[in-house]
């Protein structure tokens, strides 16, 4: 079969659709800590919300693995609108019990998209530009999560948090009408032929538990989930606590702490962009990128640690070593890559929502427990042990994505082999299979 590398130029529509759609998605995750100030909840309650609706999060992460996709497109549109129905239902409940069932309604929605979005990255784009692709599709983390707060802060006062709530559900819900539009007019939707009708085909998939099984005996999962959760608990602390870190070690006002916990993301940003253009470069070999990021990341977790430690530490310091530690989002968003990379060989592409969905699992039970973790730790020992413990669970990382890159090379020559013959089916009343061959045929698209 012909390289996946010569498959289709992908459509122009395809990573701005996506990049918007999970822009979108924030404006009913960021809305809670909008609101949060103003909710007639104690913190405890609170606290108990946003918990539980993680706990769902983390599950749906993985049944959204475990469950065939057969359209792709058409799961990522509904898991929007319901999304947004459940925030609008979350907005108009009085009682506590509820808010927190419609929240986590709303964040188990949620959690079925991203999976879905890395496979149609899988499904249109070569090995040497995965990468590229899914650094761009991880700005929408950043760039979702701060124009949603920006946004719906304005609107606080005049809307109230009800409203609030109803305006994010109105986004969502209409990026996913659009989108969906988009989409249809290119007859881009076709759903992906099941095991029952082609059991030979690339994209079929097989029951779950050979699926499982499968997977199960890949050593690159194992590798890729526990680096995940590493880097997960350590992102979550940083995203969570700059500005407390900030006041607390270093008498930053609170105002401009909370104004330069900004440097994490867009520093995270800059390094995500740069370690997809490596690996791209480097035609999918991403285990030495991930190293050197994580090597920057460590060495400057390993001097905030130092610093912490003296004293009252200089603010400015401080940040350009927060700044260094951004450099594991890079590797954090090229763990999505990997799986494409493991999985994207003949024999194994119905593997990649799972490998995906557990990775992710793995990944948030990690996060589920950093804010309980750090914030006991820091009480104890103060936030230079709060550092250094984060620094441990960077190494935990390092080790696995070092156990990965140096097996890499024979993930590469299998990926090289990758099968680019896909078997779809037209739906709207039509039962007719065809074969999608890039190169082979004179459109080279998918219809």
């Amino acid at each position: 079969m012909p390289p996946t590398e010569n498959r289709a130029t992908p459509p122009r529509y395809l990573l701005p659709s996506l990049f918007l759609s999970y822009v979108a998605v924030y404006f009913c995750r960021s809305d809670l800590t909008v609101i949060s100030p103003i909710l007639d909840m104690s913190p405890a309650a609170l606290g108990t919300l946003i918990s539980v609706g993680t706990a769902v999060y983390g599950i749906g992460k993985i049944l959204s693995g475990a469950t065939a996709i057969r359209r792709p497109w058409l799961r990522v549109h509904v898991c929007m609108v319901l999304a947004g129905l459940f925030t609008i239902s979350f907005a108009s409940s009085s009682e506590y019990i509820l808010q927190v069932l419609f929240w986590s309604c709303n964040r188990f929605a949620q959690s079925l998209i991203w999976t879905t979005l890395i496979l149609l990255i899988h499904l249109h784009y070569g090995r040497s530009e995965v990468g590229g692709a899914v650094a761009i599709l991880s700005q929408s983390f950043l760039v979702g999560d701060a124009v949603a707060k920006i946004t719906l802060s304005s609107m606080v006062d005049s809307l109230g948090w009800r409203g609030v709530c109803y305006f994010a559900s109105s986004v969502v819900i209409f990026t996913a009408a659009a989108t969906r539009i988009v989409v249809n007019c290119q007859g881009a939707d076709a759903p992906l032929v099941s095991a029952a009708v082609s059991p030979t085909s690339s994209m079929a998939f097989s029951p779950l538990k050979d699926r499982l099984r499968q997977l199960l005996q890949i050593p690159e999962f194992y590798y890729a989930a526990l680096a995940n959760g590493g880097l997960n608990l350590v992102r979550e602390v940083f995203r969570d606590w700059i500005p407390l870190l900030l006041v607390q070690a270093c008498a930053v006002p609170t105002t401009e702490a909370s104004m330069f916990s900004v440097v994490f993301p867009i520093f995270g940003a800059i390094f995500t962009m740069m370690a997809g253009w490596a690996s791209d470069k480097r035609n999918g070999r991403r285990g030495g990128v991930i190293l050197t990021c994580m090597a920057v990341a460590g060495v400057s977790l390993l001097l905030l640690m130092l610093a912490l430690t003296s004293g009252t530490p200089n603010g400015l310091l401080v940040l350009v070593l927060i700044a260094g530690s951004a450099a594991l989002l890079g590797p954090y968003s090229l763990l999505s890559a990997l799986s494409i990379d493991v999985c994207g060989v003949e024999g194994r592409q119905d593997l990649l929502p799972l490998f995906q969905g557990l990775q992710d699992g793995v990944g948030y039970f990690f996060a589920s427990i950093s804010g309980a973790l750090v914030g006991n730790v820091v009480e104890a020992g103060g936030w230079a042990v709060g550092v250094g413990v984060l620094l441990g669970f960077h190494i935990f990382a390092c080790v696995f994505t070092g156990l990965y890159a140096k097996g890499e090379g024979k993930v590469s020559t299998k990926s090289a082999r990758r099968a680019s013959e896909f078997e779809l089916v037209i739906s709207d009343d039509v039962d007719e299979a065809f074969t999608i061959e890039s190169d082979d045929e004179e459109d080279n698209a998918l219809v």
